[in-house]
């Protein structure tokens, strides 16, 4: 930034900052890593499909509930597979690869800020990462989330030590990419292979247009002039002459990583379109990746507000700093003593430039979509966290008043009051909590005071004293309270269903996934209102194992022989018996988690109908 006078960085070791970075990872990302049950509805589902291709020995061909799941590629699913023959089916398995990768990330994390920076930025940034809640949530779920947070980050982190190598080389081509490195090009272009093979072609392209834009703006440096308005005008249009873009186009080589990349990916999305007559091809590539950029899916939409407050609460506790963070930036590059912000800040700016406004200007959105340019944030986060604090780096004067860090600090405090006096009121509402969850707010509150009482004058003091309170708060909330919590929110007929594996199973006006995943039996969901198709079990008998269940009527399921369950509710009962010709026993009862309703397991008896159980419809 500004006024930076390099000084001595204390010894660290060569490895006691990674050591540091990876007990930390681990005892956040693992630590209760199977207690808690799958939550919402992606994690049962890959689990489920991954449980099922594995079950079928079937490695091509992903399916849920006995119908494809076109959602995401198969990576996931394989990496699953991979977990349950080592620790069983489970939810320590299924999650296992995504806190192990969410490791490999922070130690990645790790090594582009110490290529930018100094090794005080990168250790801060490294902590940043594996301590906010955003992350930790991808870390801890059985979703490819974190999967393609790894390999996106692998792919640029072989960048910057491309980019690095080839800047501190003087004899070195001012224009050399770092894409001219036989390795560096190599790694760069398998990583990014694995990353459309972990969620499709986002995994490529946004990568490939930030390492695009920083070799831009690189190449712009050499011909920026300050000196004048024209001077400015140029540099921000110089990015963008056709010459300067075609040059650095042809510098990454995109045709031979293109190459590289589809010898990755396109095998499997050849076999699995060639086994499923192009079903998966087109529900992946146009309902799930071109019909989610151009219009709303499950009502996840908002406006150009959702990331930056999305961020803003991922990002958390991390976040209480953006206030000096941004405040910093701004001065270190219009304030009196202006200069241009070194290559890192400017590749971290790029990289969360470029995911937010492109989730941004899809239809569909949820937080998730820009969780890749969290270790950006971290990054930049870090790098005035260690210049204000004086890490490594004298200033002649500080980058911000001393009383925004308070004011931030003052927020963290208060954060702990508001999460503490929250969960006792939640507490009186829900009765899966307890108000004893509300010491959780203690853990920002005594943080909060060790940092006050730190400020400047005891930097060491201040860094320990937040990042050991944000981390402490993630391992309560992720690695003790979810596990608590999900006990209770366990699929309550399990146990009944598992001990009848071959009986029916329907819901009828309410179906989560997760009671797919845990009854161990694909779930029809039944029509809730009164058409019935006539020629409905023909097709039923003809559908291959992946393509689409029907919706049958609950006359038509009750004509199924053998033991007929209904999952419903106690609002959906009354209109179920109505719609049945036999007789309806309630099997089991239960609280529904978090609602006021209540679940209820039946039995129908299809005595008074003739038809038959569609063959297809059994588990494989």
């Amino acid at each position: 930034m500004v006024n930076e006078q390099k000084q001595k960085v204390p010894e660290w070791g060569r490895w006691a900052p990674l050591g540091l970075i990876v007990v930390f990872a681990t005892v956040i990302f693992f630590s209760g890593l199977g207690e808690a049950p799958y939550w919402d509805r992606d994690e049962p589902r890959n689990a489920g499909c991954a449980a099922e291709m594995m079950a079928r020995g079937d490695w091509i061909v992903p399916t849920f509930n006995d119908q494809i799941r076109a959602q995401k590629p198969v990576l996931l699913y394989w990496l699953m597979m991979l977990a349950y023959q080592v620790f069983g089916t489970g939810e320590f398995a299924g999650r296992f690869f995504s806190a192990l990768a969410a490791v490999g990330t922070c130690l990645l994390t790790w090594r582009i800020a110490r290529i930018f920076f100094d090794q005080m930025t990168a250790l801060i940034a490294s902590l940043a990462l594996c301590t906010n809640l955003m992350f930790c949530v991808a870390a801890r779920a059985a979703t490819p989330d974190s999967i393609l947070i790894f390999f996106c980050t692998a792919a640029l982190a072989f960048f910057v030590s491309g980019w690095s190598k080839s800047s501190g080389n003087s004899k070195a081509d001012p224009w050399e990419s770092p894409f001219e490195s036989r390795g560096c090009f190599l790694g760069i272009y398998l990583m990014l292979g694995l990353a459309v093979l972990a969620k499709g072609p986002v995994g490529f392209v946004l990568p490939m247009a930030m390492m695009g834009w920083f070799l831009l703006q690189e190449r712009q440096a050499h011909f920026q002039s300050d000196s004048n308005s024209y001077g400015m005008l140029q540099s921000l249009a110089m990015p963008f002459h056709p010459q300067n873009f075609l040059a650095v186009l042809q510098s990454m080589r995109p045709l031979a990583g293109g190459c590289i990349v589809l010898a990755i990916s396109a095998p499997w999305f050849v076999l699995v379109g060639l086994e499923t007559d192009g079903a998966f091809t087109s529900q992946f590539f146009l309902t799930e990746n071109f019909g989610r950029a151009t219009r709303t899916f499950e009502n996840h939409s908002g406006g150009l507000w959702f990331y930056p407050l999305a961020i803003l609460a991922g990002f958390f506790p991390w976040s209480m700093f953006w206030g000096p963070v941004v405040a910093a930036l701004c001065i270190g590059r219009f304030g009196k003593q202006r200069t241009n912000f070194p290559p890192g800040i400017r590749f971290g700016l790029i990289w969360i430039t470029v995911q937010v406004v492109s989730f941004s200007i899809v239809s569909t959105k949820l937080p998730s979509y820009v969780t890749p340019c969290y270790p950006a944030l971290a990054i930049i986060t870090a790098f005035v966290l260690s210049r204000h604090f004086s890490f490594g780096v004298k200033l002649k004067q500080p980058l911000v008043p001393a009383w925004l860090w308070q004011l931030a600090t003052g927020a963290w405090i208060a954060s702990g009051l508001c999460l503490a006096i929250g969960l006792v009121i939640a507490s009186h509402f829900f009765p899966e909590l307890r108000a004893v969850y509300g010491l959780i707010g203690v853990i920002p509150l005594v943080s909060g005071g060790i940092c006050l009482a730190s400020r400047q004058h005891a930097a060491h003091r201040f860094l320990a004293g937040f990042a050991g309170g944000a981390a402490m708060l993630c391992f309560a909330m992720f690695g003790v309270l979810s596990g608590q919590i999900g006990q209770q929110n366990r699929f309550p007929f399990a146990e009944f269903l598992q001990r009848s594996p071959n009986a029916n199973v329907a819901t009828f006006g309410c179906l989560e996934s997760s009671w797919i995943y845990y009854s161990a039996h694909p779930i029809l969901e039944l029509r809730t209102d009164d058409v019935e198709d006539p020629g409905l079990p023909q097709r039923m008998r003809e559908r291959e194992f992946w393509e689409t269940i029907e919706r049958p009527s609950a006359r038509q399921f009750a004509a199924y022989g053998g033991e007929n369950y209904v999952l419903t509710t106690d609002t959906g009962l009354e209109q179920l018996k109505e719609k049945l010709p036999g007789d309806v026993r309630v099997i089991q009862t239960a609280n529904r988690f978090l609602k006021s309703e209540t679940l209820i397991l039946v039995q129908v008896d299809g005595a008074k109908t003739t038809a038959a159980k569609p063959s297809s419809f059994q588990r494989h």
